[in-house]
């Protein structure tokens, strides 16, 4: 794959609680965003064929850690 393609990569993981998600970085205007994406719930999913399978969050930290 091209470097010119390339805008961002992604790891899959696991919470504490067992949520799989996962996490990664996005290159906007040439900077790293980090960022998590988390699998809507199903029950939420078929309220509607508007409703988004995954949705993704801008990655917040702090001293302890990850925020989301």
């Amino acid at each position: 794959m091209s470097k010119e393609r390339k805008i961002g990569s992604l790891w899959e993981k696991e919470s504490a609680k067992g949520t799989r998600f996962l996490s990664g970085e996005l290159l906007i205007n040439g900077k790293k965003v980090p960022i998590v994406v988390f699998q809507t719930s199903e029950e939420w999913r078929n309220e509607g064929n508007r409703r988004p399978d995954w949705e993704i969050l801008k990655q917040e930290e702090n001293n302890q850690g990850l925020v989301i």
